[in-house]
């Protein structure tokens, strides 16, 4: 073999095996994702079917949908370079063959792009769940959802401008041609809308948190269900947030070689943020639920406790991953004993 045939044979190897590499954990984590997904839609269903659990049992069908056309579009594009690499079109030299199959393969990644990738549509639908969660848990002054709803716009119309352009330059690279530092100033402006509208929303969750916390306090309780599963999404909001920044800093400092171990950290990541930004909302989910039900449990085997007791305070939460939590007659009696609500 020439020189030349050497080097292209070693480019070729590269390229599978960092397809192999975005394709493992990315097959891993669909796979939790459905498992999680299919648990979430049943906890959903099994609660009181109000219109704020079929909002929320919307958005975790369609994010299914966008996540799996992603996951497949994922898998098809490495099957396809492969086949068309290595089975068909033998007749062609390797240089031509891995051509045609990276030619292939542009209107899978174009789907890519728009479904995940960079500001894809999931993070889009992930972002919408967490304002969603924010809505519930201050139904009671919706107004206050104006701005985090806005930046939702903005993250949208960030997402619609980016994806447009670079589906238009990768179908007709002559027709428009856009710098590397218009794309990357609209990468980090997505990012930047995203981790903006997670972080407001959870500081507003937050916020909730603490008022029930020192409620909790002036009546003489130590906890309740509601301000645990207030803290326990204030603190999961951060995580994603903090996750989000990681991914953030990876896609906008990634110019190191192809093969190199930050280039390939990079390159995996960014799949399976992708796919994370769908399983986060279901964990929270599952795991509300489950507190719900072990909390239930405890409560129904008490026979008898305090009036101000935290089992006293029966929590009926109605609506999980964010939560709209309404609070039963002994509460509000509590609230207006401490002097947070007027009496009649």
């Amino acid at each position: 073999m020439t020189p030349q045939e050497i080097e292209v044979l070693k480019s070729t190897g590269e390229l599978f095996v960092r397809t192999f590499a975005y394709n493992v954990p990315l097959t891993l984590f669909y796979g939790a994702y459905v498992i999680l997904a299919s648990l979430a839609m049943y906890c959903i269903l099994s609660l009181r079917r109000t219109h704020s659990i079929w909002i929320l049992f919307t958005l975790l069908i369609i994010t299914l949908l966008v996540t799996t056309v992603y996951f497949g579009a994922y898998v098809s594009a490495a099957f396809i370079l492969m086949q068309t690499t290595l089975v068909k079109n033998t007749e062609l030299a390797l240089q031509e063959r891995l051509a045609l199959a990276q030619s292939s393969i542009v209107n899978l990644q174009i789907v890519q792009l728009w479904f995940g990738g960079v500001n894809g549509l999931l993070y889009i639908f992930g972002d919408g769940i967490v304002v969603w969660r924010a809505y519930a848990v201050w139904s009671d002054r919706p107004k206050v959802i104006i701005l985090p709803a806005l930046m939702l716009l903005a993250s949208f119309a960030i997402f619609l401008t980016s994806s447009s352009l670079r589906t238009v330059s990768t179908i007709r690279p002559d027709a428009l041609r856009i710098s590397s530092t218009v794309t990357g100033h609209l990468v980090a402006a997505g990012f930047s809308m995203s981790i903006a509208t997670n972080l407001l929303s959870t500081v507003m969750i937050g916020i909730k948190a603490y008022q029930h916390i020192r409620l909790t306090k002036t009546v003489g309780a130590d906890s309740v269900t509601v301000a645990k599963v207030l803290v326990f999404l204030t603190e999961s909001g951060m995580v994603y947030v903090a996750l989000q920044i990681i991914d953030m800093c990876l896609a906008l400092l990634d110019d190191a070689p192809p093969n190199s171990a930050f280039n390939i950290t990079s390159r995996v990541w960014g799949p399976m943020m992708d796919l994370f930004s769908a399983i986060y909302p279901t964990l929270v989910i599952l795991i509300v639920h489950g507190r719900h039900l072990h909390r239930r449990s405890q409560t129904e085997e008490s026979s008898s406790l305090p009036v101000f007791s935290e089992s006293s305070f029966r929590t009926r939460i109605t609506t999980y991953g964010g939560s709209s939590l309404h609070l039963d007659s002994q509460w509000q009696m509590a609230e207006k004993e401490s002097g947070r609500l007027p009496k009649p």
